[in-house]
């Protein structure tokens, strides 16, 4: 059996020394049985000018007069914090006190202030499987610019220990790479047999979220040169990994730290190696895919499509750089089918592919959970 629980009306009642363990346990600041009625101007309450310390419950009441008095609807004064948010999140509620589209802020050592975008509720796959509800945030604008990933190496040492059925090895004569002769199953001398890359990858990076440049660079509290480490032999570093520190290393709020969930984050992968195949990374700091922000354009699926771009259109998914007026290029972490390119949006809100080395801008996505 199903119940349902239609909100009919939302008390706030303040209380001095303590919480408010009912709605008339305490003064009732405010009733609201219009939602979003604070939507657009917030409510601010006038606390009597006494020096003592006041606590707030929010509780809420079905039609049928049940009410809801759980702890994570309480919060002190002045003291609203992410914390705050993450619990109110975690009990479930989230729906019931903010929307999608509302905006909260925070901020950034070297990116100034993050406009953080409510972009879906409950659609997310926390690593934590004891955590079932959630409440996705994307950035407003977009923060930064960089590649999704540097070209790489045309050959590299192979890490094979023996030579393999069916894979071509190379040696250096000093000038270039020569295909050896090899026997499969024999050991190979340390150091002296390479392997020949993709040649789209040598151009233009590799399409391929999980191994990427910038989901190590969002998900690093390191400083600048710290952040990277090759993920497979033919990995390079982007130029930016000499020269900014990790996205984390900029958020000094420890409460919104610990209230972002590692979330698992599916991303189709590029033709070339990884044949258009659905893959999952673990993070707490990603940008969209296309799904997320199209809908299902063309399989494979990564992702829901976000509530914040359902029955959107262009004009909604134009983002500006940070502090701007000029509409920006920024990454999907989605490989465009068929090839080894990855997707983006352009300034005109249409989708778009391009390299994995073409340096567009970033709008970082998370999820509180």
């Amino acid at each position: 059996m199903v119940s349902y629980f239609l909100v009919g009306q939302t008390v706030l009642v303040r209380k001095m020394g303590a919480y408010p363990v009912s709605p008339d346990d305490g003064t009732t600041v405010v009733e609201v049985t219009l939602r979003n009625k604070f939507h657009t101007t917030p409510f601010n309450d006038t606390l009597p000018d006494t020096g003592d310390s006041f606590f707030y419950a929010l509780f809420t009441y079905s039609e049928a007069g049940m009410v809801n008095t759980n702890a994570a609807n309480h919060f002190a004064a002045n003291a609203f914090t992410w914390s705050t948010v993450a619990d109110v999140v975690r009990s479930g509620d989230a729906p019931l006190y903010f929307d999608i589209g509302d905006v909260f802020t925070l901020p950034h050592a070297t990116l100034g202030t993050i406009h953080w975008q409510v972009a879906a509720f409950d659609n997310a796959v926390l690593l934590d499987a004891s955590k079932t509800h959630s409440m996705t945030l994307l950035s407003v604008s977009t923060l930064t610019t960089m590649p999704l990933d540097a070209a790489e190496k045309a050959y590299a040492t192979t890490a094979d220990t023996t030579f393999q059925e069916g894979k071509k090895y190379y040696t250096y004569n000093g000038m270039g790479y020569d295909e050896a002769e090899t026997l499969p199953g024999g050991a190979i001398p340390s150091a002296t047999y390479y392997e020949a890359n993709e040649p789209y990858y040598i151009n233009s990076g590799r399409g391929h979220w999980g191994q990427s440049a910038l989901r190590q660079y969002l998900n690093s509290s390191a400083g600048v040169g710290g952040w990277w480490n090759a993920q497979h032999i033919f990995d390079l570093p982007p130029a930016q990994a000499s020269t900014i520190q990790g996205f984390m290393a900029g958020i000094n709020d420890s409460e919104f730290l610990a209230a972002v969930a590692e979330t698992v984050v599916p991303y189709a992968g590029d033709s070339i190696t990884c044949k258009g195949l659905m893959y999952q990374a673990t993070d707490r700091f990603f940008i969209p895919s296309r799904m997320e922000i199209f809908g299902p354009v063309w399989a494979p699926y990564d992702g829901i499509l976000w509530p914040l771009y359902d029955c959107a259109n262009d004009d909604d998914r134009i983002k500006y750089q940070s502090g701007t007026a000029t509409a920006a290029q920024w990454f999907l972490r989605s490989a465009f089918p068929g090839s080894g390119a990855v997707q983006f949006v352009m300034g005109t809100g249409v989708m778009q592919a391009t390299g994995p080395s073409v340096v567009l801008a970033v709008a970082p996505a998370c999820v509180i959970g």
